[in-house]
């Protein structure tokens, strides 16, 4: 299997045209990782949530980080972690 690492112009593509990912926060060396629906724009990730655990998480630690793919086979699939803040 080779790997090859994305431009930023690919991330930024890829980004585009995606809508489901995964989001980590952490409070308290205790990390959570829940499915989100996000949209990309000029650089930014957009999502919409209810106050819940993400929230006050994130509203306590601003750090994030967004992981976001595309699997078309076992070989063949695209991974794009977005490190970030709240």
């Amino acid at each position: 299997m080779t790997i090859n690492e994305l431009t930023a112009a690919e991330c930024s593509e890829f980004l585009s045209r995606v809508s489901l990912g995964r989001l980590a926060c952490s409070l308290d060396d205790q990390p959570y990782v829940v499915p989100i629906f996000l949209a990309h724009d000029a650089g930014y990730l957009h999502a919409l949530s209810t106050v819940g655990q993400k929230i006050k998480w994130m509203r306590k630690n601003p750090k994030v980080c967004v992981q976001v793919d595309e699997i078309q086979s076992q070989s063949q699939w695209t991974s794009v972690v977005v490190n970030g803040q709240y």
